[in-house]
């Protein structure tokens, strides 16, 4: 997202040489059945997959966490699964070796093994010296919907409990997201910063998802009253 251009002292850089303004990378977890955000940030590098782990502080064991394609690596999994969250990857060709033998097979549900390339395994111990980079596994699940056909990726192994249905589902729940950006850029004009340091920029931000969430919950007790209505007078005798 672009910034003010005073953020250039404070490590955020434009896209190109030719750009004014500095951009950011915001990112936010968001609960997709409230739809209320729950925990975002703003920082001046764009590594999306480092930003999203900061988030898994504000979860619990057994949460579970919804990713679009771009998000899944070994460093990601191997983080889900240390501190017990359970991820849904949308999974892309050349994610792994295990991963695309799947996805040119005739199967639609598997529990593959997932181990780190050669390149990033230096990367991995310097960051996690207690991982032996030892097969994870994961399971891979195929299913098509309006003619695209889609790949997800979760440590949800149980296939009785956790059906492909159950988790094509939770997947397409996270479309409520772009409501959340629907509101920020069109109706709030995000972009629009008073605060010229990024401090202040932060804090118009904590306020922005102040009001959507704000929003949210009254629209949430709203449908929720509606909906106890709705039933109430359904159930009334006809006279």
């Amino acid at each position: 997202m672009n910034l003010p251009r005073q953020l250039l002292s404070s490590g955020y850089r434009t896209p190109s040489d030719n750009a004014h303004y500095p951009q950011g990378l915001l990112s936010c977890l968001y609960q997709l059945k409230t739809k209320i955000p729950v925990d975002f940030d703003l920082v001046a590098h764009a590594d999306e997959r480092k930003l999203a782990l900061t988030h898994l502080a504000s979860l619990s064991e057994n949460d579970v966490v919804v990713y679009d394609r771009g998000y899944f690596s070994y460093a990601m999994l191997y983080e889900h699964r240390k501190q017990g969250i359970h991820p849904i990857f949308r999974m892309k060709s050349k994610a792994s070796s295990a991963v695309d033998k799947f996805i040119a097979s005739s199967e639609t549900d598997k529990v593959v093994q997932i181990l780190p390339s050669k390149e990033s395994k230096i990367g991995l111990r310097a960051k996690y010296p207690e991982a032996s980079c030892q097969p994870i596994p994961l399971r891979v699940v195929k299913y098509t919907v309006a003619g695209t056909t889609y790949i997800l990726g979760t440590t949800l192994l149980d296939q009785q409990r956790y059906t492909i249905e159950n988790l094509s589902n939770v997947y397409h729940s996270r479309w409520g997201v772009e409501e959340l950006y629907k509101i920020s850029k069109q109706l709030m004009r995000i972009e629009d910063f008073h605060g010229k340091s990024e401090r202040g920029v932060k804090q118009e931000l904590y306020a922005h998802f102040i009001l959507i969430t704000l929003t949210r919950i009254f629209s949430n007790h709203s449908e929720d009253g509606f909906n106890t209505k709705s039933s109430a007078d359904a159930t009334q005798p006809i006279k």
